[in-house]
């Protein structure tokens, strides 16, 4: 990851939102590690996500993010993921 993203990371990661992630970081790595978090993983990573993150490409990474988000499996995903951070 370039450092205009680290730095992203960073900032996002001191965060509110950020600080709730951390807070419940058990539970996001359990759905991460699950059938559903890893076939997410298998579809970012066919769409070169890593890739499109370092390249900048907002548009490009919007794009990418909702054709996975609007499977069934990305949509079970942030049901869970959302449980989680309600908590």
């Amino acid at each position: 990851m370039g450092t205009k993203w680290e730095r992203a990371a960073e900032d996002f990661m001191s965060s509110e939102h950020g600080k709730k992630l951390s807070a419940n970081r058990v539970g996001l790595e359990k759905i991460a590690n699950s059938s559903e978090g890893r076939k997410i993983r298998s579809m970012l990573e066919q769409q070169n996500i890593e890739e499109t993150i370092e390249s900048g490409d907002i548009a490009a990474l919007k794009s990418a993010l909702s054709n996975v988000m609007n499977t069934e499996a990305g949509t079970r995903l942030m049901s869970e993921i959302s449980k989680i951070m309600e908590k």
